[in-house]
């Protein structure tokens, strides 16, 4: 098909000139590459500095010890976005 056809179903939404390159939806398997290792070894030890530091924070009573929970939570995150919060959106997007 050449870039000056349109496909049914797309008349009147397509800019002259514009192509379909790809349509579809993306692959919602979960991929461990070097991205998403190296991604998960940093939160791993962002989440494992803040519940070391609010054990610390603990042991010195109060409850200053529960401002590393924000840090432990981005720590988890960090740790858990490549290989489920990327499967997870992809799943959801056309």
């Amino acid at each position: 098909m050449s870039g000056t056809d349109t496909p049914a179903g797309w008349d009147g939404i397509l800019d002259p000139g514009e192509a379909i390159l790809w349509q579809g939806r993306p692959d919602t398997r979960i991929v461990f590459d070097a991205t998403t290792i190296v991604m998960g070894l940093f939160g791993t030890f962002f989440a494992g500095f803040a519940l070391f530091w609010m054990i610390m924070a603990a042991q010195a009573g109060g409850f200053f010890w529960a401002f590393g929970l924000i840090h432990f939570s981005v720590g988890l995150g960090i740790m858990l976005w490549g290989p489920v919060g990327q499967p997870f959106r992809r799943a959801r997007s056309w």
